[in-house]
């Protein structure tokens, strides 16, 4: 049997206990051999389809491999993105919440809003890193192009990272200073922790791809790298939107 679930489960506790009491380095060892087991325990979860139907009685005969919509990995990055969408309609709320009872203006006069032309890069970003992976979806037979588009998806996505944040730290607001600029500051980062968790899933999927192991038929993890990488695209862009909108209001 496999020790990688387990030690991924170790890994996990580790970096969580180790935050409680500010254990900062063992946390973050934690962290990293949680995630080396984790991906190690993954590499092994998606063999390649038989193309055989499996008698499971009853007269039944179902395939091995099922991918999209029918299988349930890609349920399960549904529901991850429902709990995700959740967290950030938090966010949301908070920052409309604030406006409503704000008795200074949002922002009050002194404090800049986002810079626009950043912003709007940044939504060029994120709208083209989609774009670029829908592309790649279409290149799963060819593993040169799938991997340009992919490596160039990821690099869309912390352009549109860059942008969003210089679109912040150029103006005066800070975190500490209002809550307009915290929550601004909070939904930017909370976008950044995105980017770094596409980067990995990203990465991994580049990884199975040059061994051998993505292709048109044998395609879950890309599948499920792919409407996540949507979904953080939208929610971006939405963000950007949000964080401007004191601006229409005007």
């Amino acid at each position: 049997p496999s020790w990688h679930p387990m030690l991924a489960g170790i890994g996990t506790a580790v970096f969580f206990l180790a935050l409680t009491v500010k254990w900062t380095i063992p946390s973050l060892i934690g962290a990293v051999f949680a995630l080396v087991s984790i991906l190690r325990w993954l590499w092994e979860s998606d063999p390649a389809p038989s193309g055989k139907l499996h008698d499971i009685g009853g007269n039944i005969q179902l395939p091995d491999y099922m991918s999209g919509s029918r299988s349930h990995s890609w349920w399960s990055m549904v529901v991850l993105m429902l709990v995700d969408g959740s967290i950030f309609a938090c966010l949301i709320f908070t920052f409309y919440y604030l406006w409503t009872i704000s008795q200074s203006g949002f922002p009050p006069t002194g404090l800049e809003l986002p810079l626009v032309v950043p912003s709007l890069l940044a939504i060029i970003a994120w709208v083209a890193s989609a774009g670029v992976v829908a592309f790649a979806e279409r290149s799963l037979s060819t593993t040169r192009s799938f991997s340009a588009a992919l490596l160039s998806a990821m690099a869309l996505l912390w352009s549109a990272f860059a942008f969003s944040l210089y679109a912040l730290l150029e103006t005066n607001l800070r975190p500490q200073m209002h809550g307009f600029a915290s929550t601004s500051y909070t939904m930017v980062l909370w976008q950044g922790l995105h980017v770094v968790v596409l980067t990995l899933m990203g990465g991994y999927t580049l990884a199975r791809a040059w061994a051998g192991m993505i292709d048109a038929k044998r395609r879950n993890v890309f599948d499920n790298t792919r409407i996540m990488w949507y979904y953080c695209a939208a929610q971006g862009v939405l963000a950007l939107v949000v964080l401007h909108s004191p601006r229409f209001a005007s």
